[in-house]
């Protein structure tokens, strides 16, 4: 009679492990920090069109913002981050990345835009060129000193422009290069 428990237990067991679906072999992940662009924009190696992306724009930082639930980095900027400090001519350190985004808030912040999606980043987010009534919006932050021209030469000449009208972050005391603070941030510095 031993036996024939064991067996009934045995046979439960079975039924109970393959109910549940722990039998199914487990799919393989890619890292958190890679995560992949759309699958149409891989499935052959053509590189095809921008993806236009079009919407109210929801403001997430000084170069973010986030259109029709997609999280947006603009293209060809780089904006001081939330808590990145600047020091005024009169010696008084602020919050520069929340200044900037206050700006970029009272700009688009709301309103329809227009994104050209060029590629994305490791976090899945787009990158691309934003433009509101016909204003390139990157452009915008560079010219008026609340980012500056990085990852790409899109931008510098405007960049060059801001600098020498000590217009936003170049008319400073002092002021940090966005890239330079993550870095030191990162190192613990």
């Amino acid at each position: 009679m031993e036996s024939l428990e064991v067996i009934a237990l045995a046979a439960l067991a079975a039924v109970l492990f393959l109910s549940n679906g722990l039998f199914r072999r487990r799919r393989r992940r890619a890292p958190r920090d890679k995560v992949r662009a759309p699958r149409s924009r891989r499935e052959s190696g053509r590189r095809r069109p921008a993806r236009t992306i079009s919407g109210k724009a929801y403001v997430t930082d000084g170069d973010g913002i986030r259109v029709s639930g997609q999280e947006i980095r603009i293209a060809g900027i780089d904006a001081p981050e939330w808590d990145q400090p600047a020091r005024h001519g009169d010696g008084r350190w602020f919050a520069h990345g929340k200044q900037v985004k206050s700006a970029l808030i009272r700009k688009i912040g709301g309103r329809r835009v227009r994104v050209e999606v060029e590629e994305y980043d490791r976090f899945g987010r787009a990158i691309g060129v934003v433009t509101c009534d016909g204003c390139d919006i990157g452009e915008w932050l560079v010219r008026e000193g609340h980012a500056i021209a990085a990852y790409s030469e899109r931008y510098r000449h405007v960049e060059r422009e801001a600098r020498r009208a000590r217009r936003g972050m170049w008319a400073h005391a002092r002021n940090i290069d966005p890239r330079a603070w993550r870095h030191r941030r990162a190192r613990g510095v």
